[in-house]
């Protein structure tokens, strides 16, 4: 990124609610047509002997018209799990930008929303870069091209709470220890959350990101409780004459200092560059999910080209009536047979 411009509090803030406003409509726009989606339950009677065969073989491979449509089923379920782990990541990052572009929160508070837009953008650059290195989004043509953004983008779904085990629990009867551990044994599918600040540095190492990683850190000590508290609520920092003809040194605190003071003398003087900083990563947050969204329009056409083909081919396995395996949510007869519009 380029060196940011020397602009006061008060001034840099207006200018990236400005930015903001802008930004939103565009984010949120790339995901508009990827919040439903529509996927059937794992089938857990699909043999394990017969998964993975290409639907296309299943003539050869001589399966049951129940065998194929599970098969198609399954197949199909690429757009949706694409769709789970963007969509929510994209829509997190845009409730940041909205939040930054009503100017009513507290300093502190935009402060968090800095940090939270961070991860975000950390880890859905760290998708984009594994998928550079298997498949380019305009190369995408197959249903292999659809295996490989679905394990590139899989990364995007991890935690580091055990939910599957303490979902049902109340929080006093909880154990201290609440990690979420991949037993291999259990599933081939581990959703450990990748390291946070692994993902920023690496961020960190790229021209328009230059400074990312302590714009980072900065905005940490806004959340943990920290010096950040002091500097995030002192509204006027005054040296006064006592009677004695000393000197004195005046502070006052405030929950949100904006409110009542829009002088740039009262607010610490990495505030103005933070903003400054913020508002150039909104930006590249624009080019970033532009990105996505191109990516899921993609994926959801070939995902629905290469299910209905195979529908096409092996209608004697399917009932018109019954959901089509794109995932679309429609009915086979009004989706894979619908009339395309001249």
């Amino acid at each position: 990124m380029s060196d940011e411009v020397e602009i006061g509090f008060m001034e840099a803030r207006a200018v990236l609610q400005s930015e903001c406003l802008k930004v939103l409509p565009a984010v949120r726009r790339q995901v508009d047509a990827h919040r439903q989606t529509f996927i059937w339950q794992m089938d857990k009677g699909l043999a394990n002997s017969i998964f993975g065969i290409p639907i296309e073989k299943a003539h050869d491979a001589r399966l049951t018209s129940e065998q194929v449509r599970r098969i198609a089923r399954e197949n199909g379920k690429n757009y949706c799990y694409t769709c789970m782990a963007i969509t929510p990541k994209v829509l997190a990052l845009s409730l940041s930008i909205e939040r930054l572009s009503h100017g009513t929160l507290s300093p502190q508070e935009e402060l968090n929303c800095f940090r939270s837009l961070i991860e975000r953008l950390a880890v859905l650059e760290a998708a984009l870069e594994a998928m550079s290195r298997t498949v380019r989004p305009e190369k995408i043509k197959t249903f292999d091209d659809l295996i490989e953004v679905r394990e590139a983008v899989s990364t995007l779904i991890g935690t580091r709470f055990d939910w599957s085990k303490l979902q049902l629990i109340d929080f006093s009867k909880m154990p201290s220890k609440t990690d979420y551990f991949h037993d291999s044994a259990e599933t081939r599918v581990d959703l450990s959350a990748r390291n946070i600040l692994n993902q920023i540095d690496k961020l960190q190492k790229k021209e328009r990101y230059k400074g990312i990683r302590p714009f980072y850190n900065f905005c940490c000590e806004f959340v943990h409780p920290n010096i950040g508290d002091i500097l995030a609520t002192t509204s006027e920092k005054q040296i006064i004459k006592t009677q004695g003809g000393q000197l004195a040194y005046k502070t006052k605190y405030h929950e949100d200092p904006s409110k009542i003071s829009k002088d740039d003398r009262d607010f610490f003087i990495l505030f103005s560059k933070a903003y400054a900083f913020g508002t150039m990563l909104i930006r590249e947050a624009e080019k970033v999910t532009l990105e996505y969204g191109n990516l899921l329009n993609t994926v959801r056409r070939v995902n629905r080209k290469c299910a209905h083909k195979v529908v096409k081919r092996q209608i004697a396995c399917f009932s018109k009536d019954d959901y089509c395996p794109c995932g679309s949510g429609r009915s086979i007869r009004a989706c894979a047979f619908r009339r395309e519009r001249p």
